[in-house]
């Protein structure tokens, strides 16, 4: 078992649910101003948890003992998979923080939610990613993601 297959140590994953809101709200801010030049309405974020959050989209911290935070989180959705209208499991966000990046604590949670969107009868993954975050991209593909569709987007407002 290579290093970015191996589990996490006993007590460190936990189910969080919407009690936890505040900590996701917090953690999305924190990914959105780490990834975008531009800064994301805190309005967005809450506009978008009180759509999404619910008993029926996973919740996964990875949390050391001793941490006073979750050190890493991934958030499941669901979706209707274009190509097959069937549902399928979609990621809604994953985020690892600085210090505990490449000891592949976001391929464990990735494994968690595939296994978890089988066991709910999903036969597929999807996820989005930034055109402009390479690493991510690279790190999507080595566990076998693969571009299904480029969304284009055009901003509508004056320059």
């Amino acid at each position: 078992m290579s290093q970015v297959d191996r589990p996490l140590p006993a007590g460190w994953l936990r189910r969080g649910s919407r009690a936890d809101r505040p900590l996701l709200v917090a953690q999305l801010q924190a990914t959105y101003q780490e990834l975008s030049p531009h800064p994301i309405a805190p309005e967005a974020i809450a506009a978008t948890l009180d759509r999404l959050l619910s008993d029926e989209t996973p919740l996964w911290w990875v949390q050391p003992p001793q941490a006073p935070e979750p050190i890493a989180g991934l958030w499941l959705g669901w979706a209707i998979d274009p190509q097959t209208g069937a549902r399928r499991a979609q990621l809604l966000w994953i985020w690892v923080c600085p210090e505990a990046r490449r000891q592949g604590i976001a391929t464990t949670l990735l494994r968690q939610a595939e296994a978890f969107a089988r066991q709910a009868g999903c036969d597929r993954l999807g996820l989005q990613v930034d055109a402009h975050n390479p690493g991510a991209i690279a790190f999507y593909e080595s566990l076998g993601y693969a571009t299904q569709s480029i969304e284009l987007v055009k901003s509508l407002t004056a320059p």
